[in-house]
């Protein structure tokens, strides 16, 4: 994991961030956070290993290409998906449906601690982009919407088992 900035003021040279030593990997993270803010770009630094950053700019790729995604709907995927490996410290294809659900619930708060529970909000905030994400990883030649019209029997093993709360408050 490097990090190099070029930052020549005089001479014409633009700043230039290394994500990896692999070029090619480099080259399909720069694309991939093209707009993004350059804090959120440096979650990809977060990720274990240089398959795990491959794997998510090939996941975000395909959203760009495939659903015109946002750039807000891009970041939101990228902060889910840093947090995620952040916290299970492995790489993601090895993320386990417990590894999952204990992640998602060590943001359940109690009705005193947040009378409001907007931590469900934030709960699907994070597990709705993971949920895309591992339906993508077990089904990548799927179209966007067939993933999405997937029966919960064709799920992979990640995601079996999992539930996602609705704030009934508003």
């Amino acid at each position: 994991m490097s990090i190099s900035w070029e930052n020549a003021v005089g001479n014409g040279k633009n700043e230039t961030q290394e994500f990896t030593a692999d070029p090619i990997v480099n080259s399909k993270i720069k694309a991939v956070v093209s707009g993004l803010p350059r804090s959120i770009s440096n979650l990809f630094l977060e990720f274990p290993t240089d398959d795990n950053k491959d794997l998510a700019a090939n996941f975000l790729d395909s959203c760009i290409k495939q659903e015109n995604i946002s750039i807000n709907t891009k970041r939101v995927y990228l902060i889910a998906l840093a947090y995620l490996a952040r916290e299970v410290k492995k790489p993601l294809e090895l993320v386990t449906s417990s590894d999952l659900k204990a992640y998602l619930g060590s943001m359940q708060r109690s009705q005193t601690e947040d009378p409001d529970q907007s931590w469900i909000s934030t709960q699907r905030t994070m597990a709705l982009p993971l949920l895309k994400f591992f339906k993508w990883l077990a089904y990548p030649d799927l179209t966007p919407q067939e993933r999405k019209q997937l029966p919960k029997d064709n799920y992979p093993e990640v995601l079996k088992g999992l539930v996602i709360l609705v704030n009934l408050l508003f």
